[in-house]
């Protein structure tokens, strides 16, 4: 299911593909063997959707001054603050 695992680099996957302007398409790539198929599918286009929205309310600009500056502390601030606090 998408994010279940790696939620960070999946996050940073779709950061890129809003940068990028990608207009084509995502699939998933998944062989839920003892879930629901529908719904572990289900499960997963949420969370794209929900990582897109996450990515949606990310600063890009201050995103971008902070890899120019290998300012990690404040990516990953600017992060936390977006996706856990959700402000």
């Amino acid at each position: 299911i998408a994010g279940s695992v790696n939620i960070w680099s999946n996050l940073e996957f779709f950061w890129y593909l809003k940068q990028t302007d990608y207009q084509g398409y995502v699939t998933l790539d998944m062989f839920p063997f003892r879930e629901d198929p529908f719904e572990a599918c289900s499960l997963a286009v949420r969370m794209i959707q929900s990582l897109e929205e996450i990515v949606d309310q990310l600063d890009s600009q201050k995103i971008r001054e902070y890899q120019q500056k290998n300012n990690a502390v404040g990516s990953f601030e600017l992060l936390r603050r977006v996706v856990l606090e959700r402000k």
